[in-house]
């Protein structure tokens, strides 16, 4: 049986509203692989980490590892190793101010 590993990265706070769609698409559509799932999250300031973690690894099955990070200290980090991070354009509607985001993904 095939194994393919998920890396799933981004905000906590999209986590539960986007990871049916994941289980659904992507783990269900493909019942004879055998998926092992990393969780890589930031949180915003006053999330309880060990809440957090704990939803992560109930989110999904056959979660084999998960990290959550505060979103400020992943965003000074990124502005860090790349200053032109802030000169990307802003985009406009929904996508206005997303650089960032997609970046530290």
């Amino acid at each position: 049986m095939p194994s393919v590993a998920i890396v799933i990265s981004g905000a906590y706070r999209a986590l539960l509203q986007c990871n049916g769609t994941v289980v659904e698409h992507v783990m269900r559509a493909n019942p004879d692989v055998t998926f092992d799932v990393y969780l890589h999250l930031t949180a915003e300031h006053g999330v309880e980490h060990s809440a957090a973690a704990r939803d992560a690894l109930e989110s999904f099955p056959c979660v084999m590892g998960s990290k959550v990070e505060r979103n400020h200290n992943v965003t000074a980090a990124v502005r860090a190793e790349l200053p032109g991070v802030a000169d990307l354009p802003r985009g406009q509607g929904t996508a206005r101010g997303k650089a960032l985001n997609i970046v530290k993904m």
